[in-house]
C-alpha cells in the first residue's frame, strides 16, 4: 500500500511538472537542468524522461525523482505511456 501511495504521489508530480514545462522557454529549462544536475533528490539518481520529438532530438517531459529506485519509478511511467501511445518512444536518462 505505501509503495503505491508513493507511486501515485510520484505520478502527481510528474504530471504537475509536465504541465509546468510547458510554458518553459529554453532558458528556464538550462535553469532546472542545472539545477537537477547538481542536486539529486533522495538517494537514487533522478531521471529525465524524455519523449523522441518527430523530426528532432529527445525532449525532456518529466523529472521523475521521490522512488527507492528512480530508474524503475522511470521505466515504470514509460510503461504507462506506452500502453496509451504505442507509437511514441521514450527513455530514461539520468539527471544527475
Amino acid at each position: 500500500m505505501e509503495t503505491t501511495l508513493r507511486r501515485v504521489g510520484a505520478v502527481i508530480l510528474i504530471l504537475g511538472l509536465s504541465a509546468a514545462g510547458a510554458g518553459c522557454d529554453d532558458a528556464d529549462w538550462k535553469v532546472l537542468e542545472t539545477t537537477t544536475q547538481w542536486n539529486r533528490i533522495g538517494k537514487s539518481q533522478d531521471q529525465w524522461l524524455e519523449k523522441k520529438s518527430v523530426f528532432g532530438p529527445w525532449d525532456k517531459v518529466a523529472l521523475i525523482f521521490g522512488y527507492a529506485d528512480d530508474y524503475e519509478g522511470c521505466v515504470d511511467v514509460i510503461e504507462a505511456l506506452v500502453q496509451k501511445y504505442p507509437a511514441a518512444r521514450y527513455r530514461c536518462v539520468s539527471a544527475n
